[in-house]
C-alpha cells in the first residue's frame, strides 16, 4: 500500500518497507540452516497475525470486537469497554505484533508508570510463550527503579518503553512506530500534538484502549482531529477513512 506521504508500507510483510533491510547474521544463518519457512503460507495480515497470536497465547483466543480492532487498517483508533472486556489483553496482543517487527518503538503510554507497566504483563507473558524457555537470552528487560521506567529490548532491534503522562518530558526526542495509550480519559490532550510530532516520519499508528469516561483527555483530541482539504485549504475534521495508512 502506497502513501502519498513519501513512504509506504509493505502489504505482504506488514512493516514499512525500508524495515525489510534489516539484516541479522545469526538469523540468517539460522534461517538456511533449518530451511525455515514462514509460520503461515497467506498473503492476508489478520490471518498471519491470528497465526502469532495463537502461538503466543495458546487458551484464550481474541473475540469479534478484538479481532476487529486487530483488522482495522487506520492510524488512529479509539475503543472502550466495561471492566474485564479484554482491553488490556488487545493492548498486549497489538503490543506483541509491532514488537515483533525488527527496529521498532513501541510506547504504552497511561497516566502514571505504574499503570502503564501493569499493561505490559499480557507482552511478556506472550514472549515467554514464544520463546520458552529462552525468554531471557532473546529479550533484555531494564527497569529504572528510580523513575519507574520500564524497557524491553529484543535481540531483532525493536524496544518497547512505557511512559507516564506525568512525566512530560519523557515524551520527547524519539521516533516510533506504535503508540498504546491506556485509560486515554485520564491523559491530558495536550500529549497528543507529542504523539503525533515522534511518529510524523516513519507514519506510525496510535491506539486508545480505556473504559468509558466520556471524550476527555487526550481521547478527545484525537477523534477530533483536524486538517486541510488538499482543494480549498480549508480546515476540515478529518473522515475515518482520511486516518488510514493506506491514505498517508
Amino acid at each position: 500500500m502506497a502513501s502519498d506521504g513519501g513512504f509506504s508500507y509493505d502489504a505482504v510483510y506488514d512493516m514499512p518497507v525500508y524495515l525489510r533491510r534489516f539484516y541479522m547474521k545469526e538469523l540468517e544463518e539460522w534461517r538456511k540452516k533449518n530451511d525455515a519457512a514462514p509460520i503461515v503460507e497467506t498473503d492476508d495480515l489478520l490471518e498471519k497475525r491470528m497465526e502469532i497470536l495463537s502461538r503466543a497465547e495458546l487458551r484464550k483466543k481474541p473475540h469479534p470486537g478484538q479481532i476487529k480492532a486487530l483488522a482495522a487498517p487506520e492510524r488512529s483508533l479509539a475503543a472502550s469497554g466495561a471492566a474485564r472486556g479484554g482491553k488490556s489483553f488487545l493492548l498486549g496482543m497489538l503490543a506483541l505484533l509491532s514488537f515483533m517487527v525488527p527496529g521498532v518503538e513501541v510506547w504504552v503510554l497511561a497516566r502514571i508508570y505504574d499503570d502503564a507497566r501493569s499493561e505490559v504483563d499480557y507482552l511478556k507473558k506472550f514472549l515467554n510463550t514464544l520463546f520458552f524457555p529462552h525468554y531471557k537470552d532473546i529479550i533484555r528487560e531494564n527497569f529504572d527503579a528510580k523513575t519507574g521506567e520500564l524497557t524491553l529490548m529484543s535481540n531483532w532491534g525493536s524496544e518497547l518503553r512505557i511512559r507516564s503522562a506525568k512525566a512530560k518530558g519523557s515524551i520527547t526526542g524519539r521516533e516510533l512506530e506504535m503508540a498504546l495509550v491506556a485509560e486515554p480519559g485520564w491523559v491530558p490532550e495536550e500529549l497528543y500534538e507529542e504523539l503525533r510530532s515522534r511518529m510524523s516520519s516513519r507514519l506510525g499508528r496510535i491506539v486508545m484502549l480505556g473504559t468509558p469516561k466520556g471524550y476527555g483527555g487526550i481521547l478527545g483530541r484525537m477523534l477530533n482531529l483536524t486538517g486541510r482539504d488538499p482543494e480549498t485549504k480549508k480546515i476540515i475534521r478529518m473522515s475515518p477513512e482520511q486516518r488510514t495508512i493506506a491514505a498517508g
